[in-house]
C-alpha cells in the first residue's frame, strides 16, 4: 500500500512537471510568435530609394558606399505620403554619426560618446529611429553623415518605413535564427565548461579537450550575436561598446581551437602551436594598446586580425585534414569534415565582410560553428563518458587489489606498501587481535564471525582511524599505523571504552573481546621490530582477557 502510495506521488510529480515544461514552451512561443508576426498591413516598407547627393542632385538607388568628402557626405529625400502618428523611418547606421532633420527639425543623431576614448574612432553599429507623425507626410528629410575611415565600413543600411514596434519586431524577426543558434551555441558552451569543471575535480589528468572547445564555442558564439546586432535592438546607448567587444572576442576564439588540435599540429612542427600562441597575443595585446591608447583603433588594425585568424584557419584546416586522411580514424572525419568547414567559412565571411556592406559578416561561420559544435562536442562528450566508465572499472580494479572486501579497510597488499613507506620515519603501531573467532565460527556459523568480524572493525576504524590508516592483514588481525608518537594510553582508554559500549548496548549475542598492543618506532632501524614488540604486547593483552573471561 505504501509503495503504491509512493508510486502515485511520483506520477503526479511527473505530470507537473511535464505541464511546467509545456507552459514553458508555450509562453516562449506565443512571446516570439507575437514578436516576429505582423499583420500584412503593419509590415515596414523598404526606403532606401529616391534619396539624392548634395553633389549635382545625383540619385541613388541605395545608401551604401556613400561617395565622401572629407569623410562627409549627405542626403536628401522626402517623407513618403502614408505615414502616420506612431511611424518612424528605421535604419541601420555603420561606423558613422550622424543628423536626421525632418525640415529642418533634428529627430534623431548619433554624437560622439564620453566614453569615444574607450570605443575609438567609431560609434559601432547602431540602429536609428526616426520617429514621424500624419504631419510631417510630404515633408523634406536630410541625412548628414561623417566617419572617421576613408573605406567602404561606412554606411547606412536597411531602411524602413513603417509603425514603430513593427520596425523593431521586422528587424529582430529578419535575425531570429541566427539569434537561436548563438543561443544554442551559448548553452552548448556552458555544458562543455560544466562537464568538464566536475569531471576535473574526480579524474586525475583529465583531457582538456572540453575546457578547449567549450572556451572558443563561448568566444565564438560571442562574437556571431554581437556581429547580429541584435543587441543593439535593446539599448539606445553604448553601441561602440559592442564594436569592441565584437573585435575583442574575434580575436580570442581562435586560441583554443589551436590547442584542441595541439597533438596534431605537433606531429608535422612543434613551433606551430607556440607560433600561433605568440602570434595571437601579440595580435591582441599590439591592437588593444593602439585602440585604448588613440593611435590606431580596433577598425583600423582589423587586416591584422583577419591575418592571424587565416593563420590559424589554415592550421585547424590542415589538422583536420590530417585526421581524415592521415590517421584514417573513422570517428574523426565527421567532426574533422565540420571543422574545415568552419575554416572555409570563415575565410569566405572575411571576404565578404572586405567588399564592405554586408548585413551579417558572420553569416556562414556561424552556421558552420554550430554544426561543428555539435559534432565535436557530442563525440566529445561521448568520448569522456566512456573515460568514466573506464575510470570507474579502473576503480574498482584498484579498491580490489587494496581494500578488505569485507571490513572496507585496507587489505595485507595495502599494509606491506604502507609499512614500507613509512619505515625510517617516525610511527607509532597499533596491532589487535579479536577474540573466539573460531570457537563463533564452528559453533555458531560462518555469518556470526563475519558480523563480528565487521563490528571489531568498525570499532577500530572509529577510534583509531583518526590516527592513521587501518588494516586487516588476516581473519582476525588488524593494524593501525599513525605518524609520529601518538598518546597510545589515551587511545586506548578511548578504545576500550567504545568497546565496553558496544557490548553493552547487546548487538551480538556474545561479546566482542578485542586485545590491544602498541609500540612507538623512532625511524631508526627497521620498522619491522616495533611491528613484532607491539605484536608480543597485544598477545601479552590476549592472554589476560582469556584469563578474565
Amino acid at each position: 500500500m505504501n509503495k503504491e502510495k509512493k508510486t502515485g506521488k511520483k506520477d503526479y510529480a511527473d505530470i507537473g512537471f511535464l505541464f511546467y515544461i509545456f507552459t514553458a514552451a508555450v509562453t516562449v512561443i506565443v512571446f516570439f510568435g507575437s514578436l516576429i508576426r505582423e499583420p500584412p498591413d503593419k509590415v515596414p516598407e523598404m526606403f532606401a530609394h529616391n534619396w539624392y547627393t548634395d553633389a549635382a542632385m545625383t540619385q541613388r538607388a541605395d545608401l551604401k558606399h556613400p561617395a565622401l568628402t572629407d569623410g562627409r557626405c549627405s542626403f536628401y529625400g522626402v517623407v513618403p505620403g502614408n505615414v502616420s502618428t506612431g511611424d518612424c523611418i528605421w535604419f541601420k547606421s555603420k561606423n558613422g554619426f550622424l543628423t536626421v532633420k525632418v525640415d529642418g527639425e533634428t529627430r534623431a543623431e548619433i554624437t560622439e560618446s564620453e566614453l569615444a576614448y574607450l570605443y575609438g574612432k567609431t560609434p559601432g553599429t547602431d540602429w536609428v529611429c526616426v520617429p514621424l507623425s500624419d504631419a510631417d507626410a510630404g515633408k523634406n528629410i536630410e541625412i548628414n553623415f561623417r566617419t572617421n575611415y576613408s573605406d567602404t565600413s561606412s554606411y547606412i543600411d536597411s531602411m524602413y518605413t513603417g509603425n514603430t514596434i513593427a520596425s523593431f519586431r521586422f528587424a529582430f524577426s529578419d535575425r531570429i535564427v541566427g539569434t537561436v543558434i548563438c543561443m544554442l551555441l551559448m548553452f552548448m558552451s556552458a555544458l562543455l565548461l560544466i562537464v568538464y569543471c566536475v569531471l576535473n575535480r574526480f579524474i586525475k589528468e583529465m583531457p582538456k579537450d572540453l575546457l578547449y572547445l567549450g572556451t572558443c564555442t563561448f568566444f565564438a558564439a560571442l562574437w556571431s550575436l554581437s556581429e547580429l546586432r541584435v543587441l543593439q535592438l535593446f539599448t539606445d546607448k553604448n553601441a561602440g561598446l559592442f564594436h569592441n567587444l565584437t573585435c575583442m572576442t574575434l580575436m580570442l576564439f581562435m586560441m583554443p581551437l589551436i590547442y584542441y588540435y595541439k597533438r596534431d599540429l605537433d606531429i608535422k612542427s612543434r613551433f606551430i602551436v607556440p607560433a600561433m600562441t605568440v602570434l595571437t597575443v601579440l595580435d591582441f595585446a599590439v591592437c588593444s594598446i593602439l585602440h585604448f591608447g588613440g593611435i590606431a583603433d580596433f577598425h583600423e588594425t582589423l587586416t591584422v586580425t583577419h591575418i592571424t585568424l587565416g593563420s590559424g584557419a589554415l592550421c585547424i584546416v590542415y589538422a583536420n585534414f590530417r585526421r581524415c586522411f592521415g590517421e584514417k580514424q573513422k570517428e574523426d572525419i565527421p567532426p574533422a569534415i565540420c571543422m574545415i568547414l568552419v575554416g572555409v567559412a570563415t575565410f569566405a565571411d572575411m571576404f565578404r565582410y572586405s567588399g564592405g556592406g554586408i548585413n551579417d559578416s558572420a553569416f556562414y561561420s556561424r552556421i558552420a560553428m554550430f554544426i561543428y559544435t555539435i559534432s565535436l562536442g557530442v563525440r566529445s562528450l561521448i568520448y569522456v563518458t566512456d573515460m568514466v566508465k573506464r575510470g570507474m572499472k579502473s576503480d574498482i580494479i584498484s579498491r580490489l587489489a587494496y581494500e578488505d572486501g569485507l571490513t572496507g579497510l585496507g587489505n595485507r597488499t595495502a599494509y606491506s606498501e604502507r609499512l614500507a613507506e613509512v619505515n625510517g620515519s617516525p610511527a607509532t603501531v597499533y596491532v589487535f587481535d579479536i577474540n573466539n573467532l573460531k570457537k563463533i565460527n564452528d559453533g555458531m556459523g560462518h555469518q556470526w564471525g563475519d558480523k563480528l568480524i565487521k563490528s571489531g572493525a568498525e570499532i577500530i576504524s572509529a577510534v583509531f582511524g583518526k590516527a592513521g590508516s587501518c588494516y586487516r592483514i588476516g581473519g582476525d588481525e588488524f593494524v593501525c599505523i599513525a605518524r609520529g608518537k601518538s598518546n597510545a594510553a589515551e587511545f586506548s582508554k578511548e578504545f576500550y571504552g567504545v568497546l565496553s559500549s558496544f557490548n553493552s548496548s547487546g548487538e551480538l549475542e556474545f561479546p566482542l573481546m578485542i586485545a590491544l598492543g602498541s609500540e612507538y618506532y623512532d625511524g631508526t632501524g627497521d620498522i619491522n621490530a616495533a611491528v613484532a614488540e607491539a605484536d608480543r604486547k597485544m598477545y601479552e593483552k590476549k592472554a589476560e582477557l582469556k584469563a578474565a573471561s
